[in-house]
């Protein structure tokens, strides 16, 4: 799947969290998630498997136990 980046579609599931679906299929999910300074996205699970990357700021994982903290060009 190929698609452009535009700023419609967005959901807001919680205060200070916007979210779309990007792409998915059978065994994968990405969702663009755009986040206000200090917002907490609750712990969650998926059957897929999850693809994502971070763009701006700082965000901590928590990932089958092991924590991971990232800024941008950490990886």
């Amino acid at each position: 799947m190929f698609t452009k980046r535009n700023d419609s579609g967005y959901t807001k599931p919680l205060a200070g969290i916007r979210m779309k679906t990007v792409v998915h299929g059978e065994n994968t999910l990405m969702t663009e998630f755009v986040l206000d300074k200090g917002s907490v996205l609750p712990e969650h699970s998926h059957p897929q498997e999850q693809t994502g990357y971070l763009v701006q700021g700082h965000i901590v994982l928590n990932i089958n136990g092991e924590e991971f903290d990232a800024t941008p060009g950490d990886c």
